[in-house]
């Protein structure tokens, strides 16, 4: 069976410094069987490379990725 990492998302959101609201997304990416920096290395290549919302809102969102592995 394929590990299945736990995904959990909360987007804040708040005044911009110009003038109205923007957003901001911390992801929480939890596998336990996986090794922490195995982990890190997978969830930074897909959020870099492979995620279409990545993708389409890169450089007007800020994301925090927090990784839990082995």
């Amino acid at each position: 069976m394929h590990p299945r990492p736990k995904v959990t998302c909360a987007v804040a959101t708040g005044p911009r410094d110009g003038g109205g609201f923007g957003i901001a997304v911390n992801l929480q990416i939890e596998e336990r069987n996986i090794d922490q920096t195995d982990l890190a290395r997978f969830v930074r290549e897909a959020h870099e490379k492979v995620c279409p919302y990545s993708h389409a809102t890169r450089g007007n969102v800020p994301v925090t990725l927090e990784v839990i592995g082995k």
